[in-house]
């Protein structure tokens, strides 16, 4: 009898026993559990790292091979626009680069200033001269001039005729009196519709 009591007595705290070892190791588990999960997240977290710095670095070098490549492009074009701007004027002798509403100062004994520029779209386009003759001499003089217009290539693509007749505006005597100046101006006559960028001045 005596033995089946301590039996008796005894089996709640074996259970209690097991119930605690098992929930050690449930805890364990679930320890392990979360520190391979929380390894993996991290292993996950630093490849992902890498491959953002590898593809950082690529987009670097990339950018890096663009602007050279882009650098390079530039020095080629600004040769060969030095280039043909020099076959140009080795073959119209006193040609004039020309850029639109930009001023120039002429250096002949009838004209003192020339530009030119646009207006209009289309089959309405249109560029004007504008000119100020002047007479440096000390008797009257009749001002005139043809303004020979080229495109990039020196090919002739039109002209403007600087003259009193030509004028928008006509001065009352075709005569210019010594040391005074005036301004001419009148749209250009284009055979090809092309922008315009060199120009030379025959005088009459």
């Amino acid at each position: 009898m005596g033995r089946e009591r301590r039996r008796h007595s005894s089996s709640p705290r074996e259970a209690r026993l097991k119930r605690k070892l098992l929930e050690a190791r449930m805890i364990a588990v679930c320890a392990i559990a979360g520190a391979v999960v929380l390894a993996m997240m991290l292993i996950r977290a630093q490849s992902e790292r890498a491959n953002a710095e590898a593809e950082s670095l690529a987009l670097a070098s990339q950018l890096n091979r663009a602007e050279t490549e882009l650098d390079q492009a530039k020095r080629l074009v600004a040769a060969q626009d030095l280039e043909r701007r020099t076959l140009v004027k080795q073959r119209i002798p006193g040609a004039s680069s020309l850029e639109l509403d930009s001023l120039y100062d002429v250096d002949n004994s009838y004209f003192r200033k020339l530009s030119f520029s646009e207006s209009g779209v289309g089959s309405g386009r249109r560029i004007t001269y504008y000119a100020v003759p002047k007479n440096a001499g000390n008797t009257p003089v009749v001002p005139a001039a043809v303004v020979h217009l080229f495109d990039q290539n020196g090919l002739q693509m039109g002209l403007a005729r600087i003259a009193l007749g030509a004028a928008t505006t006509p001065a009352a005597s075709a005569e210019l009196q010594p040391g005074v100046t005036r301004t001419d101006s009148a749209p250009t006559e284009t055979t090809r519709e092309v922008e315009p960028r060199y120009f030379l001045v025959e005088l009459q």
